[in-house]
């Protein structure tokens, strides 16, 4: 398991779940004051109020039929439920949420370099199950505006606070769950973590993660899991053609060992394809993903208009007898 993912599963499921922080019974006096002026009656939708330095999101967040009141002030976040005609809180997060308010500034209110949202909760589902996800929107070292997400239990009355995604919200595709991170400030990189829910619960399966710090050696890591749940990292590198080598990690490139080396020839003379076509083929070889989830960027090719691309390139191969067979068969178009 990657360094960054050990240390967000201790933070998520473990320092930060409500377990370890909620603090049943009567809420502190500035969230009780605050919900005092919030309607007990469950709105038809969820709504939000702004209350100075606090916002409350309220309503039947998760379609159960309960009232709760998710409350953002300072640096924790609350959540209440409505018991007969009292707030009553029942968990409670050091998550310092990330709002701007409708009229307001970011630079006023202490953000210089990302536009915080006017309300910090989304209802997200991230799982398939119908029951939405809440996200909690944070300002991420300053650099990028992050998501920590928080699920129902679906046999439960109990929320659990999971893991983050460092920068953008997290999405759902075929039944994985990807988060998005980013080095931030002091190094230029980022990539996307792919987990599979078990028992609702995610699970780390593989990681493709960019590093552009010195732009002489740019260089791609992709970590996946293999059956006896032990992790497999590559380092890629673009030197006339893919060179790609084991490593023991990305945080600690060390011991590289060469696996094989990748050649994309055109089929037909002059003709020229994508380079994210190359990056998705490298994707799926490395991560046993379908190439199809990888995130492509915002100026790239179109994920629809991607499979074609494959159909423009051969690919040679050299290295172990294992990558060889592996990396020569090309990855099905999809629809």
């Amino acid at each position: 398991m990657t360094l960054q993912w050990s240390l967000l599963l201790l933070a998520g499921l473990i320092g930060w779940s409500d377990e370890a922080d909620a603090k049943e019974g009567e809420a502190p006096e500035a969230v009780a004051s605050l919900l005092a002026d919030v309607p007990k009656t469950l709105p038809a939708m969820p709504q939000v109020r702004n209350f100075p330095g606090c916002l409350v999101f309220h309503g039947d967040l998760f379609g159960d039929g309960r009232h709760l009141a998710i409350v953002a002030k300072g640096d924790e976040t609350a959540v209440a439920e409505v018991n007969k005609t009292e707030w009553r809180e029942i968990a409670r997060w050091p998550v310092a949420a990330a709002w701007v308010a409708d009229g307001e500034r970011a630079q006023d209110k202490g953000y210089s370099r990302i536009n915080p949202p006017a309300c910090p909760f989304i209802l997200k589902n991230l799982d398939g199950d119908r029951i939405p996800e809440l996200l909690i929107a944070f300002d991420d070292d300053g650099y990028q505006l992050g998501y920590r997400i928080v699920k129902k239990r679906q046999n439960a009355t109990d929320l659990e606070l999971l893991i983050v995604s460092s920068t953008g919200e997290p999405s759902c595709r075929d039944g994985y769950l990807i988060t998005h991170e980013a080095t931030g400030r002091k190094a230029w990189g980022g990539g996307d973590l792919y987990f599979r829910w078990v028992e609702g619960t995610p699970v780390f399966t593989a990681e493709s993660y960019e590093n552009c710090s010195d732009p002489d050696r740019l260089r791609a890591f992709y970590t996946r899991v293999l059956a006896d749940k032990s992790e497999e990292t590559f380092c890629a590198r673009f030197d006339d053609g893919w060179r790609i080598s084991r490593v023991e990690s990305r945080v600690e490139p060390r011991n590289e060992k060469p696996f094989v080396s990748v050649h994309f020839v055109a089929r037909n003379p002059g003709v020229e394809w994508s380079h994210e076509a190359e990056e998705a083929f490298l994707f799926q070889k490395l991560t046993s993903l379908d190439w199809k989830l990888r995130i492509p960027g915002a100026d790239e090719t179109p994920q629809d208009q991607l499979g074609s691309e494959f159909a423009k390139f051969n690919v040679e191969v050299r290295g172990e007898p294992e990558a060889i067979k592996a990396f020569s068969a090309m990855p099905s178009p999809g629809p």
